[in-house]
C-alpha cells in the first residue's frame, strides 16, 4: 500500500520538476534572443483562490521603437516578490508580442522553488522505494 503512495508521490512530483524545468528553458531563450530593457511595476493584482493568496505585478515599459508596453505577467508569487513603483528589467522577443520576462535574483527564486519541489518529492519517493526493495 505504502509503495502506491510511493509512487503517487513520484509521479506528481514531476510536475513541479517539469514546470520548473519549463521556466528555466523559456528564461535561457529570453535571456539569449531578447532585448533587455527597464521597466517599472506599476500595480500588484491580487487574486484570492481556493489555494490562497498570489500576487500578480503589472509591468510597464518601452520598447526599443517606443511602443509602450503594459501587461500583467503571468506568473504570480505568494508573497509578493514586488512593490508599486520597483524598477526592474524585463526581457521581450519581439514587438509584435507583449510576451516577456522578469529579469534578476527575485524572479528566478519561481523556477528554483518548482524544481526544487519536484527533487524533493522524486528523491523522497526513490529513498523510499529502495529501503521497501532492500529492506533496510
Amino acid at each position: 500500500m505504502l509503495e502506491n503512495t510511493a509512487f503517487i508521490v513520484l509521479a506528481i512530483s514531476l510536475f513541479p520538476l517539469s514546470f520548473g524545468l519549463y521556466l528555466h528553458v523559456r528564461r535561457n531563450k529570453f535571456e539569449k534572443y531578447g532585448i533587455k530593457v527597464k521597466a517599472v511595476i506599476e500595480e500588484i493584482i491580487l487574486d484570492k483562490t481556493a489555494d490562497g493568496k498570489f500576487y500578480y505585478p503589472v509591468v510597464s515599459f518601452s520598447t526599443l521603437t517606443g511602443k509602450l508596453i503594459k501587461e500583467q505577467y503571468p506568473l504570480g508569487t505568494s508573497p509578493s516578490l514586488y512593490q508599486k513603483g520597483d524598477e526592474i528589467e524585463v526581457v521581450y522577443l519581439d514587438e509584435s508580442s507583449p510576451e516577456f520576462i522578469i529579469v534578476g535574483k527575485k524572479s528566478r527564486y519561481v523556477q528554483t522553488v518548482f524544481i526544487v519541489l519536484g527533487v524533493v518529492g522524486i528523491v523522497a519517493a526513490a529513498i523510499y522505494l529502495f529501503k521497501e526493495v532492500y529492506m533496510l
